[in-house]
């Protein structure tokens, strides 16, 4: 019988002390498995109704404006990178002109890759690849080449 009524103080102290310093934070105590905090005032709107736009949330062609500005500096960084880049480029084509519309370096060079290995234009490529109806690098190369497998490689 001892146990169980030290048992019940103890719980009641801890009670206690968390309802404390939740006031002390200025907030309510919460019952055991309730929400606390900014989340639980978020209702039916959900976790991302009070957070401000995302800047991904941006239209593409003002993403992109920056975007490839963003690639072409990357790249001119590093001289092998950029060497390597220009030998891939379709005659006549700077970084800033191949780079525009695509996300990142990463999506950019791996179009230039594919390009190259798979004897696409690299214009019909990044043609499918960018805008606002843009497919993912194993999707323009199948509608591009319908017959090519992606694992085939």
């Amino acid at each position: 019988m001892k146990v169980s009524k030290v048992l019940t103080f103890v719980a009641a102290v801890a009670f206690a002390a968390a309802s404390s310093v939740a006031a002390a934070q200025g907030r309510p105590a919460a019952a055991k498995g309730t929400p606390q905090g900014p989340k639980a005032d978020r209702g039916a709107q959900g976790p991302k109704a009070d957070r401000p736009a995302s800047p991904h949330g941006k239209p593409p062609a003002q993403r992109t404006e920056r975007g490839n500005e963003r690639i072409a500096a990357s790249i001119s960084k590093n001289p092998q990178l950029e060497a390597r880049v220009r030998t891939m480029l379709p005659e006549g084509m700077t970084i800033e002109q191949a780079s525009e519309g695509f996300r990142n370096q990463g999506q950019f060079i791996a179009a230039l890759q594919a390009s190259k290995n798979l004897d696409i234009r690299f214009a019909d490529l990044k043609a499918q690849m960018t805008g606002d109806d843009a497919l993912s690098l194993g999707q323009a190369i199948q509608k591009l080449r319908p017959t090519e497998r992606a694992d085939a490689h």
